[in-house]
């Protein structure tokens, strides 16, 4: 009964009071039912997954549940909360199947063996590995599959996203598995239209399932779309610059905060940039603002996340779309969106990272200037008509999103495309209360703009040219470089990380740079020209001099081998090249 499960979930969850969709549709689970629930993100509904799980294991039941999460963290994060309120779980996922693996042991033996309830959560690309189908071809493995779950369902129909193709393969799951197999989907961000191609595309049919949705909308989030006013391809990001107070004292004057980059390279830049401001005299100052991306190693993103959840030192997390899912901060007061997002539905999930504990936050969203809707009868220039063009192809719906019309706006667009009733409340969006933030805001930046340009920092000069004493490198000497260069890089950060210890290499000489001494490395014959391709680069006066000398110990060896080289059998230079590679 749903008396019975409420007194479960409060005694296993150690909650006050379980809302009544997440009883109601345990109970349709643990009925039989299959299940697609809609709900805003962070209102509980991993609680629904886990609901008929520990139903079945209060009633000394057997089965094996399958939840399918979009990435490895999650599968982690899903795996640890179900353990934690004492159910037996297993993240599979590449990672953990290769420690399993020098550990001697095989998780998917694990999973089929006991006559408990077990649970796996897997990513899509593990669904479809061929671990998993040897695991189907045995028939009681596929007897004992009870429960099929996916979480982030509409990432089955998001075709602007990376996961489009991994999900796709779940669709053909509902064939392979018994006719009793109960399924249930769950989302946070999609639309009444799209929930229904999605259920269709996972084999639910109408009439067959429980077709719930609940708002949407979290009323404790205030957006805020602007346009960009400052460059962001630089070293830069003045936009930003109110991230940083300019009276801070201690990491706690920042608001937790995460922003989203649509690549590495920029995360990077603007990391360096915030790092900037914070002043010398507040303590460990470099380690408030952190990146979190796919290139950072489990261990890091592990300390990332236990870090910024203590509330103490981290204050800013810089991420990629790997945080968009199973990043659960509850203290989260502001989050970024910088750049133009793939899709509404995209952008939601990283605005409704914040105020996961109830607390109000805010949900910013920024825009090139090429976004900005203008009358087509003002189109004349030619840049003009070329923003008008990448305009078009922009999803409707972001473009309404930094162009309301004067009816509408940031909220009450998305609360409509949710079939959701708009009710004026404060703090909603910009458009209908844009202050304190836009005074606020902007003081801040202006301030932090007339400091930096007092402060007259280093331009990067984009044309080193070379006094052909070194050839430009050719493309497999290229790549040996970059490899020779990486591992320059590994030796001299382990010798000089000091208590850094789970801080990748990357911090110390990362990906963009080395890329561009390896453009550039023929034009390095003296440590001036040096310098300027490393414009930007935090240890140059630390350890400048020293890449510098093995730079150039290098670009010798290359030029002492191309000087033996012979015209016997006509080789092809990059062949050559190879032979290059190997004397040096």
């Amino acid at each position: 009964s749903a008396e019975w499960l409420t007194t479960l979930l409060q005694q296993r969850c150690g909650i006050v009071q379980p809302r009544d969709f997440q009883v109601r549709h345990g109970m349709d689970l643990i009925n039989g039912k299959d299940l697609f629930l809609v709900v805003a993100p962070g209102q509980g509904k991993t609680l629904v997954m886990y609901a008929p799980l520990l139903a079945a294991q209060a009633l000394s039941q057997q089965g094996i549940a399958i939840i399918v999460a979009p990435t490895k963290l999650l599968t982690v994060q899903l795996s640890n909360g179900a353990t934690k309120i004492g159910l037996r779980a297993l993240a599979i996922n590449e990672d953990t199947l290769r420690t399993a693996q020098y550990e001697n042991h095989d998780l998917f033996k694990e999973l089929a063996a006991g006559k408990d309830v077990r649970i796996a959560v897997m990513s899509p690309q593990m669904l479809s590995g061929e671990r998993m189908n040897s695991f189907l071809r045995t028939a009681s493995n596929k007897r004992q599959i009870r429960w099929f779950m996916v979480d982030e369902a509409h990432l089955v129909d998001e075709e602007s996203t990376l996961w489009l193709e991994p999900y796709r393969g779940i669709k053909m799951m509902r064939a392979r598995l018994v006719s009793g197999t109960i399924w249930a989907a769950f989302t946070g961000t999609a639309t009444p239209s799209c929930s229904l191609a999605i259920a269709a595309g996972l084999g639910f049919r109408r009439g067959h399932y429980v077709d719930a949705r609940y708002s949407v909308d979290r009323p404790n989030i205030k957006y805020i779309t602007r346009f960009l006013e400052y460059p962001v391809s630089g070293a830069e990001f003045l936009d930003l610059a109110f991230l940083i107070p300019h009276d801070m004292t201690c990491a706690q004057d920042i608001p937790i905060t995460l922003v989203f980059c649509n690549t590495i390279e920029t995360g990077y830049r603007l990391m360096k940039f915030l790092d900037r401001l914070i002043p010398s005299t507040v303590p460990q100052r470099l380690k408030i603002v952190k990146l979190y991306n796919s290139l950072m190693p489990d261990n890091y993103r592990q300390k990332f996340v236990c870090d910024i959840n203590s509330g103490t030192v981290l204050r800013i997390g810089i991420c990629t779309d790997t945080c968009v899912y199973g990043f659960d901060v509850p203290g989260v007061r502001r989050t970024v969106n910088l750049g133009v997002p793939k899709s509404r539905q995209e952008a939601k999930q990283k605005d409704l990272r914040g105020g996961r504990d109830g607390s109000l936050a805010i949900a910013y969203s920024y825009a090139p200037d090429w976004v900005r809707d203008i009358p087509p009868e003002t189109v004349q220039t030619k840049k003009e008509k070329h923003d008008a063009e990448r305009r078009k192809k922009l999803e409707h719906d972001i473009l309404l999103w930094f162009n309301p019309p004067p009816t509408m706006c940031p909220r009450r667009l998305d609360l409509e495309s949710n079939g959701e009733v708009f009710e004026p409340r404060e703090r909603w969006c910009s458009t209908c209360h844009p202050e304190p933030e836009v005074s606020s805001d902007a003081t801040a930046n202006a301030k932090w703009a007339d400091i930096l340009a007092a402060s007259a920092p280093i331009k990067v000069a984009s044309n080193v040219r070379s006094d052909g004493t070194y050839c430009a490198l050719g493309v497999r000497t290229r790549q040996a470089f970059i490899t020779m260069l990486l591992q320059w890089r590994g030796r001299v950060w382990k010798r000089t990380r000091g208590d850094c210890i789970d801080e990748p290499a990357q911090r110390f000489l990362p990906v963009f740079l080395i890329n561009r001494l390896a453009d550039k490395a023929h034009a390095c014959t003296t440590y001036k020209k040096f310098e300027h391709v490393m414009t930007g680069w935090d240890s140059l006066s630390s350890h400048g001099v020293e890449l510098f000398q093995w730079l150039t110990e290098i670009l010798e060896g290359f030029k002492a081998a191309r000087t033996q080289r012979t015209s016997e059998n006509n080789i092809k230079v990059e062949e050559q090249d190879l032979k290059i590679v190997q004397h040096v």
